[in-house]
């Protein structure tokens, strides 16, 4: 479940959707526009998941780790899922972005083994619809031991689409970006 969102967790969320226009190219333009200077960023692949760093850190924050899914039948982006722990406020911010035309009054369900969760989704853009907040400790520990999720959303004529994701990497490139989050910290 994700928790529901505080001032600290909306500041965290901008970081972390500022991280992820970074990685689909939009940001560079909307940095500049802002006068930010855009980082560069390395990304090192672990299995199905990828760590992706920022030097220098945006906003205090370093690193987050990816995974994407896309359907090999469509050109349109299938799912995006992005996690980033955030040390000042000690917690791990999450956000999904999910594909446009499903019917998002049913929200999103993510399901790892026994685990699962009903999403709502907070916003939609060009990009897809964007579930975000503070990832609760069961997902995260459900992520850590799985071997596989899916993300069910139901299609506009209600038939239910699957989005399988792998879990194959998670455990250890989540404790990396965890690693490399709290070492780049800003002192408070």
């Amino acid at each position: 479940m994700l928790m529901r969102k505080s001032k600290a967790t909306i500041c965290c969320g901008l970081y972390l959707f500022f991280l992820i226009l970074m990685n689909t190219g939009f940001a560079p333009d909307a940095a500049i526009a802002q006068g930010v200077t855009p980082a560069s960023k390395s990304l090192e692949k672990i299995r199905d998941w990828s760590v992706e760093c920022f030097t220098p850190a945006i906003n205090g924050l370093r690193c987050q780790i990816l995974f994407s899914y896309n359907d090999p039948q469509s050109p349109t982006v299938g799912m995006k899922m992005s996690l980033a722990y955030i040390p000042a406020y000690k917690r791990t911010q999450v956000q999904f972005v999910l594909p446009l035309g499903f019917l998002i009054k049913r929200g999103a369900t993510l399901t790892i083994g026994n685990y699962s969760v009903v999403l709502g989704v907070d916003r939609c853009t060009n990009e897809g619809c964007f579930v975000e907040g503070v990832a609760a400790a069961k997902l995260i520990s459900a992520m850590r031991k799985g071997v596989s999720g899916t993300v069910k959303i139901f299609a506009a004529d209600g038939s239910a689409v699957i989005l399988p994701f792998s879990l194959n990497g998670f455990t250890k490139g989540f404790q990396l970006m965890r690693d490399r989050n709290k070492t780049f910290a800003p002192v408070q």
